[in-house]
């Protein structure tokens, strides 16, 4: 999950990760206050899905296209997170998204 504040005020350039919050664990929701993102891996060794999430200053994602007509927001990134309440990190490189924010609630992945 990629998250951007003010999405609509975006342009193209650098976004610095902030500390994610995950989610509210009051009503299981994502909390959105900065540019922040996180994940869900499985971890085979434990049989159990962990966390990852963002933190300041971790990694930052680089808009390369933001068209506000055609709804599209293309970008790259890259950065390291943190297993949530725990030490274990992870390394994103070559992160490359294009979406079309008019579609995608409705793609299958």
């Amino acid at each position: 999950m990629i998250h951007f504040q003010n999405l609509q005020q975006l342009k193209e350039g650098d976004y610095v990760w902030k500390q994610t919050t995950f989610e509210n664990a009051v009503t299981g929701f994502p909390v959105y206050y900065e540019n922040h993102i996180y994940s869900r891996a499985f971890n085979y060794n434990k049989n159990i899905w962990i966390y990852y999430g963002s933190y300041d200053s971790s990694g930052k994602v680089s808009i390369t296209k933001y068209d506000s007509v055609k709804h599209i927001i293309s970008g790259v990134f890259s950065g390291t997170l943190r297993e949530k309440n725990g030490t274990d990190e992870i390394n994103i490189t070559n992160g490359r998204f294009d979406i079309n924010w008019t579609t995608i609630e409705y793609k299958k992945f």
